[in-house]
């Protein structure tokens, strides 16, 4: 396993990749990437258009020159809630092309659906990523880039809707973008948590490490979905959730990929102080990683 920064929260508190990733001493970063193809340089030039294997490889010299490791691809959401699923699947074919060509190892995959509602049922959700998750495979047979499903929204902090692609799906190409952070947000009790993290370790492809300190009264109890998340989602070592212990589960099932620091607690703190706490963010990471003798 080894530390990286997601883009998003990198954004919140510097003005460059490179210049978050050398304050931060981490080399490695989660992009993310449009369904144009669109994807940001990491000095601050012009975007890059991964539209061709040219591209893709100028992209890749990029990326070397400035010293940077692309962890992953960060894909909104592909599929529709009325079921279309040709538009994402030809963009996501094209993300694992990339990937391939820039020698990533996943691609987060969004659980929310385009014009999505918390009416679309569980089944419902499944058969649609199911149809096409498979289109997906069928379109990439030999490539080895993992796609995983990010726990994300309402409908996505939902181990019945995960499993159930998982189980539809039949490809151990197919597991999860785990968000260490998500199915607390849901409203579930912390020991609930671990419970459910645990159980989705085997089938991690990609992770976001991100941590919330509600007060000790609601920490186990079921709560409503989101309840005051802006006001107690906080860096990573100031949380309830032992991301040692989440870590853990990672290590006991054999997972070797990056953890993503996804700090959403940014947005409420001065932009003068962000790039410190994003930096504590990453020293927290690693002094983790090596407190548990796991070379990052």
């Amino acid at each position: 396993m080894y530390p990286s920064l997601t883009e998003l929260s990198i954004r919140a508190a510097f003005p460059t990749i490179v210049e978050a990733l050398r304050a931060c001493e981490v080399s490695a970063v989660e992009l993310s990437l449009s369904r144009e193809m669109r994807v940001n340089a990491v000095d601050g030039g012009e975007p890059f258009v991964l539209d061709s294997p040219q591209e893709v490889e100028r992209y890749r010299k990029h990326l070397e020159a400035h010293r940077v490791r692309p962890a992953g691809f960060l894909l909104g959401p592909a599929f529709s809630a009325d079921g279309e699923v040709t538009e994402g699947v030809e963009w996501i074919v094209r993300a694992v092309r990339a990937a391939e060509g820039l020698g990533m190892a996943a691609i987060r995959i969004d659980s929310i659906l385009i014009g999505d509602s918390r009416e679309v049922s569980v089944s419902r959700r499944r058969e649609i990523f199911v149809e096409g998750l498979l289109r997906v495979l069928e379109k990439t047979p030999e490539s080895s880039i993992g796609l995983g499903i990010e726990n994300h929204g309402a409908g996505g902090n939902n181990l019945e809707f995960l499993e159930g692609v998982f189980e539809g799906v039949g490809s151990e190409r197919i597991g999860s973008t785990m968000d260490m952070g998500n199915f607390y947000w849901s409203g579930l009790p912390l020991s609930e948590v671990y419970r459910v993290l645990e159980r989705l370790a085997p089938r991690t492809k990609h992770t976001h490490v991100k941590n919330i300190r509600y007060p000790e009264e609601m920490r186990e109890v079921q709560r409503p979905v989101g309840w005051e998340y802006g006001r107690y989602c906080c860096p990573l070592a100031d949380g309830d959730i032992d991301l040692k212990r989440v870590i853990g589960f990672l290590k006991e099932a054999g997972y070797q990929g990056d953890l993503s620091v996804e700090d959403e607690s940014l947005g409420r703190f001065p932009p003068e102080q962000r790039p410190e706490i994003l930096k504590q963010d990453a020293a927290f990471l690693k002094a983790t990683l090596l407190e548990m003798g796991i070379p990052g």
